[in-house]
């Protein structure tokens, strides 16, 4: 599906850099801030590492799904898909965390969200801006319904 102002959507080989380096660094210090060690530091338990090993597994499903989608959507890998994927997967499966016990659960939730932040992007986004005006999903889709879908998937992998 090309556009005829694809030239819009380019970047400088430093800005895919920075961009790659930026979602490397969410990769390796997001999982942290579902950890919680503080709340099992009696128990003799792996539940503390749950959500930290849940949230890394879907970042790389999310990773996967932007990843798929790009390749679908445009016939080639578009970075922001990617790297938007990861940290949707991120950030749906940190909302349901508390409630994924099973790493089957943390792939799913990110793959799916990975597929459907690049879905919203690319469709309410790419065609907003073809149109001329300026709505940017980075807040209200990739935080926002995101999180409304780890709590629709919290809800479902709850036991």
């Amino acid at each position: 599906m090309e556009h005829r102002s694809l030239k819009k959507y380019t970047c400088s080989s430093e800005s895919a850099l920075n961009s790659v380096l930026g979602a490397l660094i969410i990769f390796v210090f997001f999982p942290f801030l579902a950890y919680e060690a503080d709340a099992y530091i009696y128990q003799n338990t792996f539940i503390a590492y749950t959500a930290t090993a849940s949230i890394v597994l879907a970042m790389g499903a999310g990773l996967c799904g932007g990843m798929i989608f790009s390749m679908i959507f445009h016939g080639y890998i578009v970075l922001r898909d990617v790297t938007h994927g990861a940290i949707a997967g991120a950030i749906a499966t940190g909302a349901a965390s508390l409630y994924i016990l099973n790493p089957a659960w943390a792939i799913i939730t990110g793959f799916i969200a990975g597929i459907l932040q690049g879905l919203f992007q690319n469709f309410v986004e790419k065609k907003s801006a073809i149109n001329g005006s300026i709505v940017s999903t980075v807040s209200w889709i990739l935080f926002g319904a995101n999180g409304f879908l780890g709590g629709l998937f919290a809800a479902a992998w709850k036991d």
